[in-house]
């Protein structure tokens, strides 16, 4: 629980951070309110924005993302602590067999690799490349020698999905 509060707190902080980077400077916002209807080269020549968007923002204004960040801070652990936080959608091994049997089987029937025996989906030869999940995910998106980029065809959740299981499998044995 307090390592997905912390995942969460640290999501949210980084999510909402960026959202106060991007306001521009109230000086800035006072001139830009009467210039309704200018084009954009009349509102720059005719004021002090450009370069006031480049000046340090007051300290006051250059605080206020903390507000943001703390808030998803505070939201984050309420959320852990109460129960109602939902964990990252959870691999649906079900729907990865399936996908695998449709598409992977044909040159990876029963966790082997026909085009380059050393290479099959097995526990052994996945230590020996060093293979963990996120690479799974990267050859089966980008492709990797004569297998094809899947990434075009399949959904995230699809590769996600196929790549759980591949790795569960691997740990089985098939």
């Amino acid at each position: 629980p307090l390592r997905g509060a912390l995942l969460a707190a640290a999501a949210a902080a980084v999510l909402c951070r960026p959202a106060g980077a991007f306001v521009a400077p109230s000086a800035a916002r006072a001139e830009l309110s009467g210039a309704v209807g200018a084009s954009p080269a009349e509102v720059l020549s005719a004021s002090s924005v450009a370069g006031a968007a480049l000046a340090p923002e007051p300290a006051g204004e250059a605080s206020a993302g903390w507000g943001s960040a703390l808030l998803g801070v505070a939201l984050g652990l309420l959320l852990s602590v109460t129960g109602h936080a939902h964990a990252a959608q959870a691999a649906d091994l079900k729907n990865g067999e399936a996908v695998f049997n449709n598409i992977c089987a044909a040159c990876h029937v029963g966790g082997n690799n026909l085009v380059v025996s050393e290479k099959a989906l097995k526990k052994e030869a996945f230590g020996k490349f060093k293979v963990d999940l996120n690479k799974i995910k990267g050859i089966i998106g980008g492709g990797q020698g004569a297998m094809p980029a899947l990434g075009q065809i399949l959904s995230t959740e699809e590769m996600d999905d196929v790549a759980n299981y591949v790795l569960s499998q691997s740990e089985k044995g098939w």
